[in-house]
């Protein structure tokens, strides 16, 4: 089964249970976060436990987005984490989802394992903005 994975700092709000409670219905599910006790249906994933690479990241990042850096940070580590969980986990695998996304599908029944990553890339883009979303 390939674990559906979502990343999240700071307490968790309702409507991330609701993604984790409807993911967990036909996934496997592991949630990596910063907080000491979570109640999920869940596998909970310390995020401490996942931060060595990610910590060197940090230390040779350098902000140039008008995004906040905090916000910028996080897009970039989670896929840090996301590798150390798999690394320690032996887990060759995983469905990154988005916190408010509501999975109805087994992934595994509809992803071949040989694919690397993969996009939602929208037809349609703004003019001068390219958007993208690894999961």
């Amino acid at each position: 089964m390939i674990p559906v994975v979502f990343v999240h700092y700071g307490p968790v709000p309702d409507y991330l249970k609701l993604s984790i409670a409807q993911a967990a219905k036909r996934n496997e599910v592991v949630l990596i976060s910063d907080q000491e006790s979570v109640q999920v249906d869940a596998k909970v994933v310390q995020m401490k436990l996942l931060r060595d690479e990610v910590d060197q990241f940090e230390k040779v990042y350098h902000h140039l987005s008008k995004n906040p850096e905090e916000f910028e940070l996080r897009c970039f580590t989670r896929w840090g984490l996301i590798k150390a969980l798999m690394e320690q986990n032996k887990i060759g695998a995983v469905f990154y989802c988005d916190s408010d996304v509501l999975l109805y599908i087994n992934v595994g029944s509809y992803l071949p394992l040989n694919v690397q990553a993969c996009y939602s890339i929208p037809q349609e883009q703004p003019e001068f903005r390219w958007s993208a979303s690894a999961h």
